[in-house]
């Protein structure tokens, strides 16, 4: 096929093949979970001509766009994956795609430039901690979080939280409930998102970034190591009562913000060696690229990667008393290293 013989079929063929029947569909659109980041709502639409996610990524594009996204390819490479005919193309089509991609990236890191620069000036997660009554604590305590890292780290606690929605061109708060807040620090210790875990959820959504635009960001443990052998599990929660059970300033623990992060979270881990990956149960099939943690594991690179497979999630292991800081170091000692 030529260029223009892919862009022709309809791309809704293209994503019944890679994703499988949509879970749902409107109009002309077909709605899909999102491939590029976490939900529980379909919000990634198909039409006829590309895809645009209507949730907190907002990507677009063609179904080239997608493969280039997607499996971090060059517009050559991604053709040539859909069978297209590399005689085809031509330098102003490469420069053409190259100016593109740029555009698209200088305008998302400008977009999360301006939220990040609009969080840090709201302080909301000081205002989250100073509602850190009992009750908050006591939900935190449940889950293995002790008290002076509550303090030290400023986790929060909301007891009327709102959720709002856009209905009939109006804004309309669909929730309201209590939330446990998490504020996500970068290198140096800058607040660059605030991630809220729902007691009651609404609709089987759990967990909600407070500011969209900022994009996702890893719960970094220990702000002051970027190097070094680091501990890798999945969720904000996991990775401060890993962090805690291991009880050493050795080793950095960082805990993903979904199972398909954006690529400034793997920026974030490209120093640490070895990386003693703690997959959930559900997660962990084979290192072969195509089950959730066999992505992760192979993006970071297989050579520093040690996968470590247990029957529980690794906080209900710690927090039951399965796993302490001596099983943690023996579980090290027995990942399993690819590459």
């Amino acid at each position: 096929m030529n260029i223009d013989e892919i862009k022709s079929k309809d791309v809704r063929i293209y994503f019944e093949d890679i994703l499988g029947p949509p879970e749902h569909k409107a109009a002309r659109w077909n709605f899909y979970l999102c491939p590029f980041h976490e939900e529980r709502t379909a919000s990634f639409g198909v039409t006829s001509d590309g895809y645009k996610c209507f949730g907190s990524c907002g990507k677009r594009g063609d179904i080239i766009q997608y493969y280039i996204d997607m499996n971090n390819m060059t517009f050559v490479e991604a053709v040539e994956a859909l069978g297209g005919e590399l005689t085809q193309i031509t330098q102003e089509m490469k420069d053409s795609r190259l100016a593109q991609q740029i555009a698209r990236i200088d305008a998302e890191i400008e977009g999360h430039r301006l939220a990040i620069e609009h969080l840090q000036a709201e302080r909301k997660w000081v205002l989250y901690h100073d509602g850190l009554n009992d009750r908050g604590r006591q939900l935190w305590t449940g889950r293995g979080v002790s008290d002076w890292w509550q303090d030290w780290w400023q986790l929060g606690y909301s007891e009327k939280y709102q959720l709002w929605r856009k209905k009939n061109n109006a804004w309309d708060n669909w929730w309201t409930g209590e939330s446990i807040s998490i504020p996500l620090k970068a290198y140096g210790g800058e607040v660059n998102q605030i991630k809220h875990r729902f007691i009651d959820p609404p609709e089987h959504r759990r967990y909600h970034q407070e500011y969209y635009n900022a994009g996702q960001h890893p719960f970094i443990c220990d702000v002051d190591t970027k190097a070094g052998p680091l501990v890798l599990v999945e969720g904000e929660i996991k990775s401060q009562v890993t962090f805690i059970a291991m009880d050493t300033s050795s080793m950095q623990c960082i805990g993903l913000p979904s199972m398909s992060p954006e690529a400034r979270v793997y920026e974030a881990m490209k120093d640490y060696d070895p990386i003693y990956f703690i997959p959930d149960p559900n997660a962990f099939v084979k290192i072969d690229g195509k089950s959730p943690a066999g992505k992760v594991a192979a993006r970071l690179g297989l050579a520093r990667v040690r996968v470590i497979q247990i029957a529980d999630k690794i906080d209900d292991a710690i927090n039951a008393g399965l796993i302490d800081k001596s099983g943690l170091q023996q579980l090290m000692r027995m990942g399993r290293r690819y590459g």
